[in-house]
């Protein structure tokens, strides 16, 4: 589901291109697993609750990249980031580069 909403806004003429959009989700998805891996070593629970605070106390979507003409980022590409953050934070996994 979340692939196909970052198809339909990139249809919509958002000002962020596909190649740019994944590359980016896998950035999130190498800085959550990071974040895993400093809370385990120091043996702190790892769950969404806490991962989710990781990423709003850490900075890590101050970089996200507009998504819209306006030079904005939408709530929805937001989420997308933070989410996929959040799934890498709590596995300790991120989606490989292809």
């Amino acid at each position: 589901m979340a692939i196909a909403t970052v198809v339909a806004m990139v249809v919509a003429g958002c000002g962020i291109t596909m190649d740019e959009r994944l590359s980016y989700l896998r950035t999130a998805g190498r800085r959550g697993a990071d974040a895993h891996e400093q809370l385990r070593v120091r043996d702190v629970r790892i769950d969404v609750a806490r991962c989710e605070q990781v990423y709003d106390s850490s900075g890590a979507g101050d970089d996200i990249p507009a998504d819209s003409p306006d030079g904005s980022s939408s709530d929805i590409w937001r989420e997308h980031v933070k989410g996929n953050f959040v799934k890498a934070c709590v596995s300790g996994v991120f989606p490989p580069d292809r």
